[in-house]
C-alpha cells in the first residue's frame, strides 16, 4: 500500500488548503488515484498541543497506480 504524504506547516485553521494540495492539485497531475484506505494526519506531539493556532503534521492518503 502506498500513501501520498504533505508535509503541513502553518496555521491550524487553514489545514484544509494542505488536503487541497494533494487531492485537488497534485493527484489530478500524476500517474496515480485515491485508493480505499485510512486517511491522516500524524502530528508532532511536542509542538502540537490542543489549541494551537500553528501546527506542523504529516497529511497522508492511500493512493495507487493509475489504471488505464
Amino acid at each position: 500500500r502506498w500513501m501520498a504524504t504533505l508535509q503541513y506547516d502553518g496555521s491550524a485553521a487553514d489545514i484544509a488548503e494542505g488536503w487541497h494540495a494533494l487531492l485537488g492539485r497534485w493527484l489530478p497531475q500524476t500517474a496515480w488515484q485515491l485508493a480505499i484506505g485510512p486517511f491522516r494526519e500524524r502530528y508532532d506531539p511536542v509542538q502540537c498541543t490542543p489549541g494551537v493556532r500553528h501546527v506542523r503534521c504529516e497529511l497522508g492518503m492511500p493512493v495507487e497506480p493509475r489504471m488505464g
